[in-house]
């Protein structure tokens, strides 16, 4: 279930996500949330000269990210549909404003008029 993932700062969906083999799909969310985490905890520097990088800061960072680019790397055991990648490439290239969304979501759900309630 997924609320029993989020619970513990999400310690299980991190146990899970470590221990499942192969192609998985990562809750970036979470993910970046530990970037800026060991940003905001650890000093960069560890010295005020800033002559002393804080390589555990850096190992830490480097730790995230890898996994994420070695997710990235993983091929999944299906193919793609191309129409469907057609599909959804095309319409995240159509930029449309605020207010031609609000437009076309008239057309697919037109709102309804309320009717004056008559007093009795």
């Amino acid at each position: 279930r997924s609320s029993d993932l989020s619970c513990g700062n999400y310690s299980q969906y991190r146990k899970r996500f470590a221990d499942c083999p192969g192609f998985k799909f990562p809750i970036l969310g979470v993910h970046l949330k530990d970037l800026i985490a060991v940003h905001v905890a650890l000093p960069d520097w560890l010295d005020k000269a800033k002559t002393l990088v804080n390589v555990v800061k850096m190992q830490q960072l480097y730790t995230i990210l890898n996994e994420l680019v070695l997710v990235q790397a993983m091929k999944p055991p299906f193919e793609a549909n191309a129409d469907l990648l057609n599909l959804l490439t095309v319409s995240l290239d159509q930029y449309r404003s605020e207010e031609e969304i609000y437009q076309l979501s008239l057309q697919r759900e037109p709102r309804k008029t309320s009717t004056p309630r008559s007093e009795e």
